[in-house]
Parts: structure tokens; sequence; C-alpha cells
């Protein structure tokens, strides 16, 4: 009985050490974009996070850490759609991801690439309904740059964060 509280304790430690770095990431890398949003650097967590614990875990920390920072950052109207959307997006990542044999480079790219997509979408979507399909469009391209820096970074820091155990080149 004791083990098991112990996990969990140290599971929900390492949730909320991700969900904090995720705010962090996305408020202190802010890369300002024509159309008033900007380009960050939180899928990087996201994702490294959606491989280590799975899909609802790396959805939850995507989710909460995003739409804090959306809170802190002064984006409070993006709060709820951000929380939906990242969450959405750590919870594909993480699903795909563990559905690959193999937890290799091609793995990390492909659920990486599908988790970036539903974000470049969730934000289209929410942008057209909210200010319409101009803004929409607008936002478009940053947000693809976004994800594949993300994904660029988080191929890059996977073999320094993850263990070796589970991802084999």
């Amino acid at each position: 009985m004791f083990m098991k509280n112990n996990e969990n304790i140290k599971k929900l430690t390492k949730m909320a050490v991700l969900v904090a770095l995720t705010a962090t990431l996305t408020l202190i890398v802010r890369i300002p974009t024509p159309t008033g949003g900007n380009i960050n650097l939180g899928d990087v967590v996201i994702f490294i996070a959606s491989f280590l614990l799975g899909g609802l875990n790396g959805g939850i920390i995507g989710g909460v850490g995003s739409a804090i920072a959306d809170l802190i950052g002064g984006s409070s109207n993006f709060v709820i759609a951000t929380l939906i959307i990242k969450f959405l997006e750590g919870f594909v990542v993480g699903t795909l991801f563990y559905l690959f044999k193999n937890k290799n480079i091609i793995a990390i790219i492909l659920s990486s690439s599908a988790g970036a997509f539903v974000m470049v979408l969730g934000y289209f979507i929410f942008e057209y309904f909210c200010f319409g399909i101009g803004t929409a469009i607008s936002v478009l391209l940053p947000n693809i740059i976004q994800g594949v820096v993300c994904i660029i970074l988080a191929v890059m820091l996977k073999s320094i964060i993850m263990p070796k155990d589970l991802l084999k080149n």
C-alpha cells in the first residue's frame, strides 16, 4: 500500500514539474509574430512528457502548463482553447508514440508531427470562429514553424533526457 502511494506521489511530482516547465518555456522563450501572437518552445516539453508518461499525462501536462502560461502571459482569452488544444496535442503524441513497436526516431517524428498538426488545426479552428478566416489563416505559418522547431528540438533532446533502454536508434 505504501509503495503504491509513494509511486503516485513520484508521478504527480514529475507531472507538476513538467507543467511548470511547459509554462516556463512558453512564457520565457517568446518570439513575437506579425499577427500579435508568438512562437514558443512549450511544445518541446509537451512532446517529451508525452513520450515519457503517455498520452493522458502528456495531455494534462500540455493543457494545464500552456493554459497557465496564457493566463500569466496576458492571453486570458485563449486559456480555455489552449487547455483543450494542448491537451489534445499531448494526448495524440503520447498515444501514437506508444502504438509504435520500436520507440525510435521515426516514432518520435511521426507522433510529434501528429501532435503539431493537432495544435495547428486546433488554433486555426479557434481563430476562425472567434476572429474570422483572415486571422485564422494568418496564424497558420507561425504555428507550423513552432511545431517544426519543437519537433526538431524534441528529437535532439530525446537522447539526453530519455532513458537509453526506452528509445533505441
